[in-house]
């Protein structure tokens, strides 16, 4: 089971499953905007992601960026929408 890690004051990610092909994901929070690192290798994995940041107080991300172009890192690019 994945889970979300705090690694400092503006930085979380989510834990890497390599059976399920899951790679880690980040999130940078700042005081007016939250910058998502990486997809996530489905719709499922992007929305588990956000859901279980939403638990810990923040927000969904204001933007996405990625680190390469990878499947796993880029399929659940259709879960964020197109404001991302």
């Amino acid at each position: 089971m994945q889970t979300i890690e705090r690694i400092g004051e503006h930085s979380w990610y989510m834990t890497p499953i390599s059976e399920t092909d899951r790679p880690i994901l980040g999130m940078v929070v700042g005081t007016e905007r939250t910058l998502m690192i990486d997809a996530g290798n489905s719709e499922n994995h992007a929305n588990l992601f956000i859901d279980m940041l939403k638990e810990k107080g923040v927000d969904e991300p204001s933007y996405v960026v990625l680190t390469h172009w990878h499947w796993d890192h880029i399929f659940g690019l259709s879960a964020l929408g197109n404001e991302y």
